[in-house]
């Protein structure tokens, strides 16, 4: 909160809010809906947009619950559950395909023929296949990661 102790000079101006309390004009707020200042105490908050995690789009309070707070065009791995970015390729006859891909855990659409020369289709091609069965290579790394901790816990009470 903003102080006059380092100026050692009164406040010249004082605004009265709705609430009637007095206050300086430094400690009053600007009121987005109407034209009119309020003071901390009338203060309400109210969340007009959210942002998506990984590319920082607005993401609308309606559809950000039911989109986890992802827009459209944002996808997660299924491995390490970070977010995928899109890369290119072109194949044999020179055509540019898209494909995503994971830059911590090495994870890519390629090893599930998910390309496509077209940004919108891949998407969709995604979105079905993820939406419809679960990906082999998250089964086997949770296959992986369960025996791994379960070699862990018999280490320890070997070791105890």
């Amino acid at each position: 909160m903003y102080s006059f102790t380092a100026h050692k000079k009164p406040p010249l101006l004082r605004c009265l809010c709705a609430c009637g309390r007095s206050y300086i004009i430094e400690e009053m707020y600007a009121c987005f809906n109407g034209n009119h200042a309020v003071c901390r105490f009338c203060l309400s908050q109210s969340i007009h947009n959210y942002n998506c995690r990984n590319c920082k789009e607005a993401v609308y309070p309606a559809d950000a619950h039911e989109v986890r707070n992802l827009c459209s065009k944002c996808v997660s791995c299924p491995v390490c559950k970070n977010a995928l970015q899109l890369m290119t390729k072109t194949d044999s006859s020179k055509t540019k395909l898209f494909y995503y891909g994971c830059q911590f855990c090495f994870y890519s659409t390629v090893s599930n023929k998910l390309t496509s020369p077209k940004v919108e289709e891949l998407l969709n091609k995604i979105l079905k296949q993820f939406i419809n069965n679960v990906d082999p290579k998250q089964v086997e790394y949770e296959r992986v990661k369960k025996e791994y901790v379960g070699q862990q816990t018999e280490y320890k009470q070997c070791t105890s």
